[in-house]
């Protein structure tokens, strides 16, 4: 899952990559389908949310200032949680 949103977030802006990343976005849809149909889910963070650390991971403290302090900067790598449980924190940086 990682390495197919990473190739997603590296679209070079050339008309001819369009069909090769519409099949990269099309892996990873049915990859997510697979593992929501199992029970895992995404968690929903975003810039901006409260740094939560029962669902975070942070990777770095900075100062920012479009950011309050204890606030979600970048989310680099989403997390996962089965049922109630979550099997990877999402990687976030923090604002200080």
């Amino acid at each position: 899952v990682d390495d197919l949103e990473r190739a997603i977030k590296q679209k070079p802006e050339v008309p001819e990559v369009d069909p090769w990343y519409q099949g990269i976005e099309l892996t990873l849809q049915k990859l997510h389908k697979t593992l929501e149909s199992k029970g895992v889910q995404k968690l929903e963070v975003n810039p901006g949310d409260q740094f939560d650390p029962s669902i975070h991971e942070a990777v770095s403290h900075e100062d920012h200032p479009d950011f309050s302090d204890g606030q979600v900067v970048e989310v680099l790598q989403n997390g996962y949680k089965l049922k109630d449980r979550i099997i990877r924190p999402a990687l976030v940086r923090v604002a200080k």
